[in-house]
């Protein structure tokens, strides 16, 4: 986002501040070192959501040491063609991090049966996220696992971090009726916005994913996007419905249905184009 995300929600806004924090991390071979973040100005939900009509803001997922080293030697282009880092805590060590980010940063560390690496424990995850919550401008956590980290995403709201309530669905698009009901327990339980990643397999659930980006974005944010082989449309789609978050690689794709992320915005505003011409 031209610097982050932030919401006048029930969690206060994203926030990005210069501070200093000494880590001490005891899970899976990590070690304690020293990190830093720059400061940026936050720009308001209100302003996220309507930065470019149908142009989400462009997220790069950092899940390896190639991505790590793709934005320390990063070109000025990098830098405006992105406008967040979600930094996978599942699949990093806190000593392999930079001192310092060139972009606001997500963290998130993933549940084990939604993608998540390491088999981490809740344990493992909640420590994780709480180190991370100084240097971050957003936090990720899944649905299914908010009841169990609430005192993490109290912390998060009273540091004022913009909370991302998220779902992934490597085998199917769920009804339409169990992705509204976890977007309304989602803004229920005091997230800014929810997430929802699915495969899609054939057009049923594509049109079942559009329709419940266009039937939710009006009174809650969403981001919705598809992965396998109707990934790529259905994430172009989808930012015409106002899906408010797309994520790209950086390296490589994890999954089918990613962009790059320096190529999100230019797709889709040649998308647009396009349909613009049809009309």
């Amino acid at each position: 986002m031209d610097g982050a995300l932030s919401s006048k929600s029930s969690s206060g806004s994203m926030k990005h501040t210069a501070v200093v924090a000494t880590h001490h991390l005891p899970c899976h071979d990590q070690d304690s070192r020293l990190l830093a973040t720059n400061q940026y100005k936050i720009c308001g939900l209100k302003e996220l959501s309507s930065h470019s009509k149908n142009i989400p803001r462009v997220v790069g997922v950092v899940h390896s040491l190639d991505c790590l080293k793709i934005i320390q030697n990063s070109p000025e282009k990098f830098l405006h063609t992105i406008d967040l880092l979600e930094v996978r805590l599942d699949c990093l060590r806190f000593k392999q991090l930079p001192d310092t980010w060139p972009l606001p940063v997500i963290a998130t560390a993933r549940h084990g049966a939604e993608g998540g690496a390491h088999h981490l424990t809740l344990a493992e995850r909640r420590y994780l996220l709480e180190e991370a919550l100084p240097w971050s401008s957003a936090i990720d956590v899944e649905l299914r696992s908010f009841k169990e980290l609430a005192s993490t995403l109290a912390h998060a709201r009273k540091e004022k971090l913009f909370i991302i309530s998220s779902f992934h669905d490597f085998d199917t698009v769920p009804s339409l009726a169990r992705l509204e009901s976890m977007a309304l327990r989602a803004k229920e339980s005091g997230a800014d916005c929810f997430k929802v990643a699915c495969r899609i397999k054939d057009e049923e659930g594509l049109l079942r994913l559009l329709a419940f980006q266009s039937m939710m974005s009006s009174c809650f944010p969403i981001a919705a996007m598809g992965m396998g082989e109707g990934g790529q449309l259905s994430r172009l789609l989808l930012a015409g419905l106002g899906s408010i978050l797309g994520y790209g690689w950086l390296s490589k794709p994890q999954i089918k249905g990613q962009s790059w992320a320096c190529e999100i915005q230019e797709q889709i505003k040649k998308f647009n184009f396009f349909l613009s011409k049809q009309e």
